[in-house]
């Protein structure tokens, strides 16, 4: 027998064994991915204005993350639902090329599937059907996760709804940044200004 990390395997596997030991692991898959995909995206109110590419399924996922990503923290911090970011990013996407659009799309599903998370050993349920927590932990399984595939989902996710969230001012306050004024913004700028006044008076 053969130790690998306190699992006992045997040293030796018979051709036909093999065969059945993959036959059995394939089915048990199919069954696995049955029954996890009965288990359905939980739904959330959609915008106003409507979807443009995104499904009410892919646009529930696309909350639940953005929702992760950056919420609210009370007064004057508004999250990103607030904000209408996932909103904002079906606008967006619907001037993406359809390729784009095609990745976004499986992304989200990707992140959604519990089929995924269950070979992973890390949830059996939908990521839109986790409570807060545990919606952190499988983002947060992402972003320390060996597989490079995965830290670059999670890297896309992170970085789109951080820069639509963070595009919005009313975000601003949460880190303290007030935009400056266009009488500041000359005012620190004074030596790289031209007066025209002058040259318009020679003119004259």
């Amino acid at each position: 027998m053969a130790d690998f990390g306190g699992v006992t395997t045997p040293a030796r596997f018979s051709r036909r064994g093999f065969i059945k030991t993959g036959l059995l692991g394939s089915a048990g898959l199919i069954v696995l991915g049955a029954v996890l995909g009965a288990r359905k995206t939980l739904l959330r109110e959609l915008p106003k204005s409507g979807l443009r590419v995104l499904s009410p399924q892919e646009y529930a996922v696309l909350s639940a993350v953005a929702d992760r990503m950056c919420p609210a923290l009370g007064p004057g911090a508004p999250g990103a639902l607030a904000l209408g970011v996932p909103a904002t990013i079906d606008g967006m996407l619907a001037q993406a090329p359809a390729r784009t659009l095609g990745d976004f799309k499986s992304l989200l599903f990707i992140v959604e599937t519990a089929l995924v998370g269950a070979l992973l050993l890390e949830r059996t349920r939908p990521f839109s059907q986790l409570s807060a927590a545990e919606q952190d932990a499988a983002l947060d399984a992402m972003r320390r996760s060996k597989i490079p595939l995965r830290r670059s989902m999670f890297l896309a996710l992170k970085n789109l709804c951080a820069s639509v969230y963070y595009g919005d001012e009313r975000s601003w306050a949460r880190i303290g940044y007030t935009a400056p004024s266009a009488t500041s913004l000359r005012a620190a700028n004074a030596a790289l200004l031209f007066d025209f006044e002058p040259l318009r008076a020679t003119k004259g």
